[in-house]
């Protein structure tokens, strides 16, 4: 197919730009609905013409503190439980990790040892050289007083701390072997085993 010119080979049309007015010469193909001179005309016409949708946000209320607050649906699918701050979701992750709950849990602390419990402890270290009965350093070389730890669990006496707090039951660890071993159980029970044979030797 021939053509007498460039012009009847590619035939233009003049369109008026939707935002600005100007006009502007395009192809057949590419006549739109809305026609625009340029992209910053395009983006312009949008942006008053569709203003962006407001997200929806629903209300819930903090299961923590009780306050109502918002959050959009995609939020809401992310997580079981939503909470209006961060303090909230803390508090929420102490209690639901607090006691038998944690997988660190090791019975808990008893937080009162007895009348004599002072006196005890401190025979208990004499007892041991003032050493780590497990790593061998000194109180002296420690700087600090050696932690003395029962055998047999306090919480296994049910407060009968006459019994739970006698010396045969009580042993004297350095800080850091004391962590070590409460952590790793059967570390703690060859030790004991060895440690009573040698005592009662």
């Amino acid at each position: 197919m021939f053509f007498c010119s460039r012009s009847c080979q590619f035939p233009q049309t003049f369109i008026a730009c939707a935002w600005c007015g100007k006009t502007k010469r395009i192809p057949p193909s590419a006549v739109k609905a809305q026609n625009f001179c340029n992209r910053k005309c395009s983006r312009a016409w949008q942006g008053a013409n569709n203003p962006p949708a407001k997200p929806t946000r629903i209300t819930l209320i903090c299961p923590i503190c009780g306050a109502d607050f918002e959050r959009q649906p995609n939020q809401i699918k992310r997580v079981k439980t939503s909470y209006c701050s961060r303090p909230c979701f803390a508090r929420s992750h102490r209690l639901r990790m607090a006691g038998e709950r944690n997988p660190s849990w090791r019975g808990g602390l008893e937080p009162y040892y007895g009348p004599y419990w002072k006196r005890q402890a401190s025979r208990a270290r004499s007892r041991d050289g003032h050493q780590c009965q497990h790593c061998g350093i000194r109180e002296y070389d420690l700087s600090k007083k050696l932690h003395v730890h029962h055998i047999i669990p306090l919480r296994a006496f049910e407060k009968d701390f006459r019994q739970a707090n006698a010396l045969a039951n009580l042993v004297s660890f350095c800080p850091t072997c004391h962590k070590l071993l409460e952590w790793h159980p059967d570390q703690m029970s060859r030790f004991l085993t060895s440690w009573l044979s040698r005592i009662a030797s």
